[in-house]
This record gives C-alpha cells, structure tokens and sequence, in this order.
C-alpha cells in the first residue's frame, strides 16, 4: 500500500469477507491486519484481484 487510495480499497475489500470483525492498515510498515473468523485464503483472493497487488512478507 503505497498511498490513502490503495489503502482504502484494500480495507473495503477486506471488509466484504463474511467473518471480518476488525481491520488495521498502516502504510508505513505497508501491513493489512485482518481479525476474525475467516478464510485467510479468500481474504488474499479477494485483496490480489481488487488491489492488484500483494508483497509476499
């Protein structure tokens, strides 16, 4: 995540997930924290077609 635009569209894309309870971005450490009770595979699914790209960390 490199600026508020990408920022935003990687929350709302998480935010979709059935079983999302919170979301923290930071765009200094350019992290997504995802909490729940979710599928973690739908979660990057979904971030690498709306944000159209994921860094492996």
């Amino acid at each position: 995540m490199t600026d508020e635009k990408t920022k935003q569209k990687a929350i709302e894309a998480a935010a979709d997930i059935y079983g999302v309870d919170s979301i923290a971005a930071d765009l200094k450490d350019q992290k997504l924290t995802v909490v729940g009770m979710m599928d973690a595979v739908a979660v990057v699914k979904k971030l690498k077609k709306k944000v159209k790209f994921l860094q492996k960390s």
